[in-house]
């Protein structure tokens, strides 16, 4: 193994970014790592959406006492059809009755003329509320609605499985935020893997409702853990160059998770083993990522444990078969070297990185508090305009299963395309051209005509792929920004903003019952609003991840303002002038 003294891990702490670029990103120890965590995160991701299947509404209808049907073929002496069906309940808005039907008793006492035609005095038939029902199975054989009858009046009830899961992963990000800064990246990772295990087996044995919503808010915790930690873990490990590559690789996983779901979903009808195929495989994941994987040397560094992150360090440079001592042989002629007093005292650097932080750091500086508000509105609006645009499939018609594969489809050209949009021009021109074009797009929708339903269609999946652009980018732009003490602090408290951003979409679709336009307005608006604002942040393209606290404030300081620095690259800025 090789050898590196504490005084050496001390003089490259400015230098960490090029120590990870001589261990090698695409060596067995990082390959392993980021292929397993891939894995992981598209399985989590998979439980976080399972429940657009788990709780399916299913085409249902009163069901028709047996003997009735009996008594109207011997008397009326002809077969039960579904027009003698349509004649059992009241008719709303030109369709049967999902929740009222008429009395027995009633029906018994019609004759065989209504059973012909339906003409019926009204006084002749009384009403009840349905107590069992019959579903229509050709597209789901089961699922939690069927089971439970979540139909009528408790159909509002079907709402809070996903109510209580996005609240559990609000609970989870800012949990995982603030536990990955105290007790590490893969300490956070593992325990969310292992609480998403446990809780997502659990959810096919449960048939108590209220537990199966509890349950549901854990999987939440456990599977947003393993995408903040992940994130972090993944950003801190990887090279300057290599680090869109990677980011842009986990957060592509969302979309292949849920094509996935969906292709899992239409092989598999019946939502018991559905879910158990969602939930078994994560167990064997469990050894291999305990075994390929360390904690962040960074973190190590960070929290002034240097033999932790030197054994870290050695471990990652003899899986990927690299040598550390021929990084610090190039530095032995420099004259920085060779001053005696640098090998025992610490830079200011060093000193601040080893200072204590705590989250409430985050808004005590002045600079940390303005960037987190402008972070904490952005990561609300994408997350709040994706699952708006993604929950409301509903309204498109066609094969449900059909419709969720496309829309996580459209999501891959958006991650591909972020890939080299930001690392040719930046994280902050590319998130806010993505937000003003889903905003322009949403927008658009108030002057479509329902008729039009292909434009409709078109417009949708152009703001879905311009909130995916941007979804993709924020995450690695926010672990750029905050210092290493508080990064997962700071990627924590964002995405429970995030989740706030989920369950209020919920709210927000529900105002089509006002006006059909009215939520692609509300989506607009705040998309545009957040592509202006994310303008106020600095760039980091290019840029070490700070390591401190006056690292992010010196970014801020000298950040570009003018708007030929925001949206022309340098390349082409220099060869202009």
């Amino acid at each position: 193994m090789n050898e590196i003294s504490k005084e050496k891990l001390k003089l490259i702490d400015g230098q960490f970014d090029d120590v990870m670029e001589h261990i090698g990103w695409c060596g067995a120890f990082t390959l392993r790592l980021y292929a397993v965590m891939f894995v992981i995160i598209i399985w989590g991701a998979m439980n976080i959406a399972s429940a657009v299947f788990l709780v399916a509404d299913v085409p249902h209808q009163c069901a028709i006492a047996d003997d009735l049907k009996v008594y109207v073929e011997e008397t009326c002496d002809f077969n039960w059809t579904s027009n003698q069906a349509s004649l059992t309940g009241p008719v709303e808005d030109d369709k049967l009755s999902v929740c009222l039907r008429y009395t027995k008793s009633s029906l018994f006492n019609v004759s065989c003329t209504y059973w012909e035609s339906g003409n019926v005095t009204g006084d002749n038939l009384t009403e009840e509320s349905c107590t069992k029902w019959s579903y229509d199975n050709s597209m789901f054989t089961s699922t939690l609605v069927t089971d439970l009858n979540l139909v009528c009046e408790k159909k509002w009830m079907t709402k809070l499985p996903q109510l209580l899961l996005m609240f559990g992963v609000l609970l989870g990000a800012l949990l995982c935020g603030i536990g990955s800064d105290r007790w590490g990246r893969r300490t956070c990772f593992s325990m969310s893997l292992i609480i998403l295990t446990v809780f997502a087996l659990l959810t096919s044995f449960v048939k108590i409702f209220w537990i199966f919503l509890l349950i549901r808010m854990m999987v939440g915790v456990g599977a947003i853990g393993l995408c903040v930690s992940g994130v972090v873990y993944a950003t801190e490990i990887t090279s300057v160059r290599h680090r869109v590559l990677v980011n842009q690789m986990l957060q592509s996983s969302f979309s292949i998770a849920f094509m996935f779901l969906a292709l899992f979903a239409y092989l598999e009808r019946r939502w018991f083993y559905l879910n158990l195929i969602l939930s078994i495989p994560i167990i064997a994941f469990v050894p291999f990522y305990m075994w390929f994987s360390d904690e962040s040397p960074r973190w190590l560094l960070s929290k002034g444990k240097s033999q932790a992150a030197l054994r870290s360090l050695n471990r990652m440079a003899t899986v990927n078969k690299t040598n550390l001592s021929e990084f610090f042989d190039q530095f032995k002629d420099n004259e920085v070297l060779g001053q005696e007093n640098l090998t025992i005292q610490e830079s200011d650097k060093s000193k601040a990185t080893r200072v204590p932080s705590s989250t409430l750091d985050i808004f005590r500086n002045p600079t940390l508090r303005v960037m987190s508000m402008i972070l904490f509105y952005n990561w609300f609006a994408v997350t709040c305009i994706y699952y708006g645009l993604t929950l409301n499939t509903g309204s498109l018609n066609g094969n449900p299963f059909l419709n969720f594969f496309l829309i996580a489809l459209v999501e891959i050209p958006a991650n591909l395309g972020a890939v080299a949009v930001i690392k040719a021009w930046g994280r902050r021109p590319t998130i806010c051209i993505c937000n003003v074009i889903a905003g322009i797009c949403l927008l658009c929708m108030m002057f479509t005509p329902n008729s039009e339903p292909t434009i409709n269609v078109m417009l949708v999946l152009i703001g879905k792929f311009g909130t995916t652009a941007s979804f993709s980018c924020i995450y690695l732009y926010t672990a750029e920004l905050y210092p290493t003490p508080l990064r997962g602090n700071g990627v924590g408290i964002c995405s429970g903003w995030a989740r706030i951003g989920g369950m209020v979409s919920l709210l927000i679709i529900m105002l089509g019952d006002i006006s059909q336009n009215l939520p692609f307005i509300v989506f607009g608006f705040i998309a545009a609003l957040a592509g202006v604002s994310i303008l106020l942040l600095p760039e980091t393209k290019g840029l070490p991840l700070p390591d401190t606290t006056h690292d992010t404030e010196q970014m801020y300081k000298h950040r570009s303002i003018t708007l030929a620095k925001q949206f022309v690259p340098e390349s082409l800025r220099k060869s202009c002038s």
